[in-house]
């Protein structure tokens, strides 16, 4: 696949600038690898800091279960279509269907509020939205 110019490939300028990769030098395939490399990196500094931080205070590392944890994690947010839509930005719905790794018919139904997202992508989306906003839209409701 050729290079897209930014107008058509959202948020490029910002990878760009994360990655150093050259925004004019982008494509689909290489935002969503792109995208994914962040999340990852991200995720790996998130785990750690976690890390550092419990040998720091001496808590030893104990593997967390049910039965030992006492501080399980809340579930992932509900979003309103709306709040999808705002997800998503400026990206076609194709390739935000690529990046979540389902189909546009999919993405379409939640958008147009006919289907509501799993838990699985529902955590999904909040990822997205915490690594591209900083932070999280919940649906009241």
């Amino acid at each position: 696949m050729s290079a897209l110019s930014c107008d058509y490939i959202p948020h490029c300028s910002t990878i760009s600038l994360v990655t150093g990769f050259p925004a004019d030098m982008l494509t689909q395939e290489n935002e969503v690898d792109l995208f994914f490399e962040i999340v990852r990196d991200r995720y790996k500094e998130a785990r750690n800091r976690y890390e550092d931080a419990k040998q720091m205070h001496g808590v030893p590392c104990v593997k967390q279960t049910l039965r030992n944890n006492d501080r399980l994690p809340e579930g992932p947010p509900k979003y309103s279509y709306k709040n999808i839509k705002e997800i998503r930005g400026n990206r076609s719905q194709g390739v935000f269907a690529m990046i979540l790794g389902i189909s546009v018919k999919t993405l379409q139904a939640w958008e147009a509020n006919r289907r509501r997202p799993s838990p699985t992508a529902l955590r999904l989306l909040e990822l997205i939205h915490d690594a591209e906003f900083g932070t999280l839209p919940r649906d009241n409701h």
